[in-house]
């Protein structure tokens, strides 16, 4: 018969390391992510204490459509823009070209290198930093910022337009093409009874 010693069975969760989950051989900086997490929080904490400290104003719809614009081109710029690579060269390694002025990079290092290379490639995490500033400008100095988000938004509109407008015009192209080759090619190819009409 064993002795108890009266000590309390901890639960499981605490019986083993509560990172135990992410040791699966590809090395993953969790102190890295926990740091830029820490950062982001405590410039989200700070906006958000003085956004109520200074009662700032609710924003309008079209202000909220037009954040939402700016930070889609802004993030794109930063994460995908082949003007921006230097921007990113330090924590990043060229993959490929996407395309209309636009180059896709893959993260690399570890650590804190690799994390921040995480955040320079990805467009939808860019997103999360990009609206906190935007949206802290607006609140700040909203004539300044908003002439700035003007644009933006105004590009990203001009970029989608250039996308439509391609796509419409190949589309075309592909139709004149194809009337052109029927119209080429009529008469000169004979007819071939296969014997499948009625006599």
């Amino acid at each position: 018969m064993t002795k108890s010693t009266g000590m309390p069975k901890l639960p499981s969760i605490f019986q083993s390391s509560p990172f135990q989950g992410y040791q699966s051989g590809d090395e993953i900086p969790l102190g890295s992510y926990a740091a830029i997490l820490g950062v982001y929080s405590m410039l989200l904490g700070t906006f958000i204490f003085d956004s109520a400290k200074n009662d700032s104003k609710k924003l309008r719809s079209r202000d909220l459509i037009l954040l939402a614009v700016a930070t889609h081109k802004i993030s794109r710029a930063i994460t995908k823009g082949a003007v921006t690579a230097p921007l990113r060269a330090p924590f990043s390694t060229y993959k490929e070209d996407l395309g209309y002025g636009e180059i896709n990079d893959n993260p690399r290092g570890t650590g804190f290198r690799q994390v921040v290379g995480e955040l320079l490639t990805c467009n939808y995490c860019m997103n999360m930093w990009v609206g906190l500033g935007a949206l802290a400008a607006l609140q700040k100095f909203p004539k300044h910022s908003r002439i700035l988000l003007n644009l933006f938004a105004a590009v990203a509109g001009a970029d989608f337009l250039h996308v439509l407008y391609e796509a419409i015009r190949t589309q075309e192209n592909l139709l004149t093409i194809e009337e052109e080759l029927r119209e080429n090619h009529k008469g000169k190819f004979p007819v071939i009874d296969t014997g499948t009409t009625a006599a």
